[in-house]
């Protein structure tokens, strides 16, 4: 069986195209809503593989940023500086990110100064904070001090200016940043904007949680955040690390009892309005990213690493949750695109219970889209051994070409049963479920593991567009295609499904249907397990770009097998 399938353009609906047969079927089901107001169906021993090498940028003599990967006509062999391992770069195409931000055919944003472009630069080993950080040879040393600077050039944050802050690779901070209402302004552009990057070479620069209030943050600290035309626009936040060492088990700063509320918060938080904001190349170690509150817009997150975040709760005897963890967070956003990340082991930190219990839970995911995000893209990214879901997108999105590997729920659209949403699921392929139990209150049917392939809300079919989706491998698997999807014969038939517990294959003349992520890791001689593959997802950065390592590589060899085929 062959099925051509198009790529869908934000805002162009396509007609979905029959891929397989119309008879698959799943245990019928809904969502509801618990009396805690989470949905009854529906929840909503990684260890760190290495920073993987430099960031996104350094500076040639003329200040121009500059980037570390291959140019569009060079072959060029690749490294991973974790596991050793090497893949080949081919001759570059024009890259089809979705980003508005200024990818080229590498797949990376790339910046040049502007006129009024100041770079300021900061290394904690080097620096000093009476030098006027103008050159690699007098860098600040603090984030404090940098931001001082940011504040007198913007004028207390009433002139937009396209500065860069570079801090020194491999240099590490126990310092937060934190912008205030009178701090920046933002950049002048989708070229030129505030920028927050690195110099140098080595792992990318590591920002550690102080231990009270966020790590990163624009709108927690202060009052009196401009809106409307005042709003800051146009930030880059490229290439940094940032790091939560608390919640490390092999860090000696590791505290298993330490138990924080949503007043102390270890995250990257952007909670006030602003737009273009875009974050890339960046890795988050126990450490989330909230994006909410005032209705922030065009976000994009992209090529950046979200690992391990979990945080702790009690054994559900009550009510009582003191955290909530996930690797993405996101309400009150419009125009979001999450593209080409690698999202891993989000939400759980073990499966013991011992207190304080940080096993898997209903309510934390890898990606968690509340129901007040609009206009969403999640494109080509990996989300593995989520908590509860892969990607939670409560208010709609386009979610096309994904890798998802043995989360909870690998994909979940519309868990609210919201109206007229669109649920737009395209080329995605999902291989496998992690069959745990998902802890929560035994009124929101905790303490069940959920195995589900990809759940649908209340379909609107005028806003569905559902294609070549394939849901595979699940031995212990409970339902393949949940809730909306399965009384629909327009929504089961943009899905193949194999192997998933007791549900029926879906018929088809496949080639190799067998294939899976440990197969694909013999084909690269490598060792064929789902762990080896998410070590080297998780050492990807752009010094050390793998494109073995993608869902896009992945998902083709996938397809191949199913003989299912994308048009470009």
């Amino acid at each position: 069986m062959t099925c051509r399938i198009r790529h869908i353009a934000l805002g162009l609906a396509l007609a979905p195209l029959a891929c397989g047969g119309d008879d698959a079927s799943a245990t019928a089901g809904t969502e509801s809503s618990s009396p805690t107001g989470e949905p009854t169906s529906d929840g909503s021993t990684g260890t760190s593989a290495g920073t993987g090498g430099a960031t996104m940028s350094s500076t040639d003599s003329s200040g121009t940023m500059t980037g570390t990967t291959a140019s569009p006509t060079t072959t060029t062999a690749t490294t991973d500086a974790t596991t050793g391992t090497t893949g080949t770069t081919e001759p570059t195409e024009p890259d089809d990110s979705m980003s508005w931000s200024p990818v080229g055919p590498d797949g990376w944003s790339d910046y040049e100064p502007h006129e009024d472009t100041e770079i300021i630069y900061v290394s904690s080993s080097l620096g000093d904070d009476a030098n006027d950080g103008l050159s690699e040879a007098t860098p600040v040393q603090t984030v404090a001090r940098a931001l001082d600077i940011l504040k007198t050039r913007s004028q207390d944050a009433t002139v937009a200016r396209p500065d860069w802050v570079l801090f020194r690779a491999g240099d590490t901070w126990t310092e937060s940043f934190q912008f205030r209402a009178d701090t920046v302004k933002g950049g002048l552009s989708i070229e030129h904007p505030l920028l927050l990057g690195s110099y140098d070479e080595g792992p990318r620069p590591r920002f550690i949680w102080p231990g009270s209030g966020p790590l990163w943050s624009y709108g927690w600290y202060g009052g009196d955040f401009p809106t409307g035309d005042d709003a800051p626009a146009y930030w880059a936040i490229l290439g940094l690390e940032f790091y939560t060492a608390s919640k490390d088990p092999s860090s000696p700063d590791y505290n298993p009892q330490w138990i924080y509320d949503g007043s102390n918060p270890a995250a990257v938080m952007f909670q006030r309005e602003g737009h273009h904001v875009l974050f890339e190349d960046c890795r988050f170690h126990y450490t989330p990213l909230v994006v909410q509150n005032g209705w922030p817009h065009h976000v994009a997150v992209r090529r950046s690493l979200f690992l391990d975040n979990y945080g702790y709760h009690d054994h559900f005897e009550t009510d009582s949750v003191y955290h909530h963890a996930q690797g993405i967070y996101m309400n009150e956003v419009d125009q979001i695109l999450i593209e080409d990340n690698v999202l891993d082991h989000n939400g759980w930190l073990s499966d013991g219970m011992d207190y304080p219990t940080t096993a898997p839970t209903i309510y934390n995911h890898n990606v968690y889209l509340n129901s007040d995000t609009t206009n969403v893209v999640i494109h080509k990214n990996i989300s593995a051994r989520g908590s509860a879901d892969g990607f939670k997108a409560r208010g709609g999105a386009y979610v096309l070409d994904n890798l998802l590997l043995a989360n909870g729920i690998n994909i979940n659209i519309n868990g609210y049963n919201l109206p007229d949403v669109d649920q737009t699921a395209r080329d995605n392929v999902v291989m496998g479920s992690h069959n745990r139990p998902l802890h929560g209150p035994p009124e929101a049917s905790g303490h069940q593991p959920r195995d589900w392939g990809v759940h649908y809300g209340d379909i609107t079919e005028a806003l569905l567009d559902v294609t070549g989706n394939i849901v595979a491998h699940s031995p212990d698997g409970k339902r393949s295609v949940a809730n909306g999807c399965e009384q629909l014969p327009a929504c089961l038939s943009g899905h193949i499904v194999y192997k998933w517990g007791s549900d029926p294959d879906t018929p088809g003349d496949y080639p190799d249907p067998e294939r899976t992520i440990e197969s694909y890791m013999t084909t690269l001689g490598e060792t064929p397990t789902l762990e080896a593959f998410l070590a080297g997802a998780r050492a990807q950065s752009r010094a050390s770009w793998n494109p073995d390592y993608t869902a896009q590589a992945v998902n083709e060899y996938i397809r191949e097998g199913f003989g299912v085929a994308v048009d470009p």
